[in-house]
C-alpha cells in the first residue's frame, strides 16, 4: 500500500509508493521502524556501561581513533559527560556536528576531498553529509560490514524516511524528539561504530 510520512508541522516529508514500485523506500522506512523497536536493549546495554565505567574511561578509548582529531578532546569530553548525566538535549546537539565532522575526518585522512565548489563560484563548501555518505567511503573502511554500517548511517542521519537526524536538527525539525533518550542512545553508538576504525598504512580509495 502507498503511504505518506508527515511532519510535525502537517506537510508531507515523502511519499511512498507501493512495495512493488518503491521497494527501496518501504526498506528503508522498515528499517527505521526496527530500531524504534529495539531501542530499550540499547537502552539497557548503556545503562549497563554506566554503571562499568566513568565518562574519561570512554573519553580514552574514543579518541584512539584516528577520526576523532586531537582538538576534539574537550568537545568529547562534554559530550561524554553530559550523555553520563543524562542531558539528552545537550548531549545530542553536540553529537551531530560530531559525527559529521568525524565522517568527513574519514576523508582527510585518506587524502579524499570534501568540498565541492560553491554555487556563487566565490568560494568552497563542504560536502554535506548525505553527499559523504553516498560516495562510499564508510562502506569500504568497514569493508564485510561496511554495506549494513553505511545503511544504518543514512537511515539515522539522513534518510527523509528514516529518523533524519542531521537534518531535523540543522532545520529545527521535530526538536522535541531530541530530550529523548533512544536519539542520544543511537548518536553515542554511531560513534562507537565509527571509533573502531584504526589507522592502515595504504590509504582507502573509493571506486
Amino acid at each position: 500500500a502507498s503511504f505518506v510520512i508527515i511532519s510535525e508541522d502537517g506537510f508531507t516529508i515523502a511519499q511512498i509508493g507501493p512495495i512493488a514500485e518503491d521497494y527501496d523506500q518501504h526498506l528503508l522506512n522498515h528499517f527505521s521502524q526496527n530500531l524504534h523497536f529495539q531501542s530499550p536493549f540499547l537502552r539497557l546495554a548503556f545503562d549497563e556501561l554506566r554503571k562499568r565505567h566513568i565518562p574519561q574511561d570512554i573519553q580514552d578509548f574514543l579518541i584512539l581513533s584516528p577520526v576523532f582529531r586531537s582538538g576534539d578532546k574537550d568537545y568529547l569530553s562534554r559530550v561524554i559527560n553530559a550523555f553520563w548525566q543524562k542531558d539528552y538535549l545537550v548531549s545530542s546537539c553536540l553529537m551531530i556536528p560530531l559525527v559529521e565532522d568525524t565522517i568527513r575526518n574519514l576523508y582527510r585522512i585518506n587524502g579524499l576531498s570534501f568540498i565541492r565548489k560553491s554555487e556563487d563560484g566565490a568560494g568552497y563548501d563542504v560536502l554535506s553529509l548525505k553527499k559523504l555518505l553516498d560516495k562510499g567511503l564508510v562502506k569500504e573502511v568497514f569493508q564485510s560490514i561496511g554495506d549494513n554500517v553505511e545503511y544504518y548511517f543514512k537511515v539515522l542521519l539522513t534518510a527523509r524516511v528514516g529518523w533524519n537526524l542531521r537534518n531535523n536538527f540543522a532545520h529545527g525539525i521535530n526538536k522535541n524528539s531530541f530530550l529523548g533518550e533512544d536519539v542520544a542512545n543511537r548518536l553515542m553508538h554511531v560513534l562507537f561504530c565509527l571509533s573502531l576504525i584504526k589507522k592502515h598504512p595504504k590509504p582507502i580509495e573509493v571506486k
